[in-house]
């Protein structure tokens, strides 16, 4: 497989895993921030390893 089909096969099961699993959880969470709740400690490490620049 060329680089660049490898590379497409990896985009899309990024892009198929944030659409999945990682943006769900985010507006999961969002409404309970929008709800004024306190996000627990589970919540907090789920998006510092969402956001994280690696």
């Amino acid at each position: 497989m060329e680089n660049n089909e490898k590379d497409k096969v990896v985009l899309a099961a990024i892009i198929k895993r944030f659409d999945e699993q990682s943006l769900p959880r985010l507006l999961e969470i969002k409404k309970d921030v929008d709800q004024g709740l306190t996000l627990s400690n589970h919540e907090m490490n789920f998006l510092e390893e969402v956001f994280s620049p690696t």
